[in-house]
């Protein structure tokens, strides 16, 4: 093509991405298609190149004509398939790249793409097949998408090993390129959740940081990584406590003296010195006597649980939250439902006793059927406990990968069990409130149906509105309450709430049930 050839196809490019910015697709394609080779596939390639990512349909009619233009350009082909994948023509995009792969058997780009668009159409055993020879290759894309063919098909146990190795890859990578200039981090990023949606699956959600920890990226100074590797050595651990039940804190004291009097390095009483610290608010001690006991005995999940409280608690300001909490008074069947309460210090007594206040009035009722709920010593599991022995290997629920021993707090029945550790902790998540949360568990299933018709009103309000509460949250009427109730607990003391109103009045309409629950007609 002569100088004039390239000036006129320029301008005519120039016109039809004039077409196209002025929003005239049609009259632009029709120029295309009218002027034949005057364009040149590589002004028509740079065009659908300029594409938004949202008009992947333009960039595949452009690059077809691109491919009018020269039939046997294989980088053309390579780029229309995976425009075709992203407009939504999966099938379109498989056969281009298998034609593309019979002329490059070893091009590992057009190999992942093929599987990865087989797996989208639900066709994971070719695309497996497919990936086979390559397992034992150094190839991270690849092997990721090996674990994901097989996760498809359900084969968990078989997925995790070739997306271990991706994983380690990856990081070597990054290792060597700090700038990241040789991972595309949407790569990793899928690479990362799969693993991790995979290593859950089979082995809890505590497995997580576990394995984070042996990737050393591990933050030494985040408390919940510490709980999380609590609850993993909690499965399968034998129970140490020297006592089931709560002990008062005095009686902690005396224990541990007792025993460190006897060999200064026993975990035990050294495990019993911290948890008096914890109880009493003397973090810092606490952190000691935990890192001193683990120290000793690095297997034992109570010293990790520990340290991992005593960082959580010394971040937040307890003594200021506890001023917010009104003054502990009378509530009739208070202390029936929570059989622990002579054991408990007088700042745990204002949590437990704010905890059930708003909803005081279900206390006689709950006392009268028997329902209780228990505060467990910190080197105590729920699955310690002889009434809940038998769900020990049980996960929490349907999309919840936790691990039932691992649980710091569980309602199964009339029975509660909130950890003691956590109930000084007033700060809206995971390890915020949970006495309270378990305590309206109770109090919805002893509750009567008008109250669960109305809190099922609600979550389908929150279903339909999308933004409104977490999917832990939305995943029944039970989790519903009692994590509103907690959020609801935390707006009424004037406590931190991250949660803003929402627009569609959902929250609001919340806040104004456990208001009428508080005041009673």
């Amino acid at each position: 093509m002569g100088l004039g050839d390239a000036f006129r196809s320029w301008r005519l490019s120039r016109e039809v991405r004039r077409l196209l910015v002025a929003g005239e697709r049609k009259n632009a394609l029709a120029l295309v298609a009218s002027v034949g080779g005057q364009l040149r596939a590589s002004a028509l390639v740079g065009l659908a190149q300029d594409c938004d990512e949202d008009e992947p349909e333009l960039a595949c009619e452009l690059l077809q004509q691109a491919l009018v233009r020269t039939p046997g350009d294989d980088d053309i082909s390579w780029l229309l398939a995976r425009r075709e994948a992203r407009a939504g023509r999966v099938r379109e995009s498989v056969e281009r790249l298998r034609a593309l792969r019979l002329r490059y058997p070893r091009r590992v780009d057009v190999l992942a793409e093929l599987a990865d668009q087989l797996i989208t159409l639900e066709r994971a055993s070719e695309a497996e097949h497919l990936l086979a020879d390559w397992e034992g290759l150094q190839e991270p894309r690849l092997l990721c998408l090996l674990g994901k063919a097989r996760f498809a098909q359900e084969r968990l146990e078989e997925a995790l090993p070739p997306l271990d190795q991706a994983m380690a890859l990856y990081e070597e990578m990054i290792r060597r390129d700090p700038y990241g200039q040789a991972v595309r981090e949407d790569a990793y990023l899928e690479l990362e959740a799969l693993h991790s949606e995979v290593l859950a699956s089979l082995h809890g959600h505590e497995a997580l940081v576990v394995d984070a920890a042996r990737r050393r990226k591990l933050d030494a100074h985040a408390g919940v990584n510490f709980l999380l590797l609590a609850a993993h050595q909690m499965v399968g651990a034998p129970c140490r406590a020297p006592s089931l039940t709560l002990l008062p804190i005095e009686r902690m004291r005396a224990l541990a003296d007792e025993r460190l009097r006897e060999d200064a390095s026993d975990v035990v009483g050294l495990v019993q010195r911290g948890g008096v610290a914890l109880r009493e608010g003397r973090f810092s001690d606490a952190l000691k006597h935990f890192e001193r006991a683990h120290d000793l005995s690095p297997g034992d999940f109570a010293p990790l649980l520990g340290k991992g409280m005593a960082l959580e608690l010394d971040q937040q300001d307890v003594l200021g939250g506890l001023r917010h909490l009104p003054d502990v008074g009378p509530l009739e069947g208070l202390e029936r439902v929570f059989p622990d309460w002579p054991a408990l210090s007088e700042r745990e007594r204002r949590v437990v006793h704010a905890s059930a206040l708003p909803l005081r009035q279900f206390l006689p009722n709950l006392a009268a059927r028997g329902f209780r709920l228990r505060i467990l010593p910190l080197d105590v599991r729920v699955s310690d406990v002889p009434e809940l022995a038998s769900l020990r290997e049980e996960r929490a629920g349907e999309g919840d990968h936790r691990t039932f021993e691992a649980l710091h707090g569980v309602t199964h029945g009339n029975l509660a069990m909130a950890k003691v550790e956590g109930l000084l902790s007033l700060a809206p998540g995971a390890n915020g409130w949970v006495l309270a949360h378990e305590f309206a568990h109770l109090v919805l299933i002893a509750g009567p149906d008008t109250l669960r018709f109305r809190v099922q009103r609600l979550l389908r309000r929150a279903e339909r509105a999308g933004y409104v509460g977490s999917a832990y949250q939305k995943q029944n009427e039970d989790e519903f309450f009692a994590c509103a109730y907690t959020e609801y607990l935390a707006r009424r003391y004037g406590l931190e709430v991250e949660q803003e109103w929402d627009d569609r009045g959902v929250s609001a309409d919340v806040f104004t049930l456990f208001e009428e629950l508080a005041h009673p007609v």
